[in-house]
């Protein structure tokens, strides 16, 4: 069953009640899942490249991340790719419940948030004039690409929940679809995923275990 759930932030996240997972942190919905993935994530990687980002994210689940990346690139002109991966689409209602636009403080996105939504699978839809997603029904054991990305958004369930997700095998895949010099970052920051990411060839650049926020571990590949 999924419930909605308000975090510290006043901003509402999907709860699973039969495994006990939230989407996104009870420390704040928003406000962690931009410290994580656009501002230890995606602001990295617009440094690096300050061309076109292909940015692949693993798990599109509300389309926070996605909202909060179009945003990070309408106010930075920064022209991104964005590539979104889902086995298991949220309702429409549930969505609409959560009003992220409004969340993020910036309402006049509920059009493209929307959008965001309503793009098929397997079709590429430009959102704004900075922004271009993809979406796609498939596991990442599952998806077949000759694009390589600057960026992944490793925004999967924990171990305990997806065990096959976390497999040095399956992080193996995964790094072969990043470029050199490319950034996986995810917010599960165990020494037993650190160890697997190392074995699966990626270096760790940072990680925190900071308790009052979402956990943060940010991988690149050499």
């Amino acid at each position: 069953m999924i419930q909605t759930l308000l975090t510290a932030d006043g901003s509402l996240t999907l709860f699973l009640t039969d495994v006990d997972e939230t989407y996104h942190s009870r420390h704040g919905a928003v406000k962690e899942a931009k410290r994580v993935f656009i501002d230890e994530g995606l602001a990295i990687a617009h440094q690096r490249n300050n061309g076109l980002l292909n940015v692949l994210e693993i798990g599109f689940g509300t389309g926070l991340n996605s909202l909060l990346s179009y945003q990070y690139a309408t106010a930075n002109k920064c022209r991104v790719n964005y590539v979104a991966l889902e086995t298991h689409p949220v309702s429409m209602s549930l969505i609409n419940s959560l009003d992220y636009p409004h969340q993020t403080n910036h309402p006049n996105d509920k059009d493209a948030f929307l959008r965001m939504h309503d793009v098929p699978v397997h079709y590429s839809a430009e959102i704004g004039a900075h922004f271009i997603l993809e979406k796609h029904l498939s596991d990442i054991r599952n998806y077949k690409s000759e694009e390589r990305f600057d960026l992944v958004f490793y925004d999967v369930f924990s171990p305990r929940t997806q065990p096959e997700l976390w497999s040095v095998d399956t992080l193996k895949e995964v790094r072969r679809l990043i470029k050199p010099d490319g950034i996986l970052i995810t917010h599960f920051v165990q020494h037993s995923i650190q160890l697997a990411m190392s074995n699966a060839g990626f270096i760790i650049d940072d990680f925190s275990k900071d308790l009052s926020t979402k956990p943060m571990l940010r991988c690149s590949v050499s």
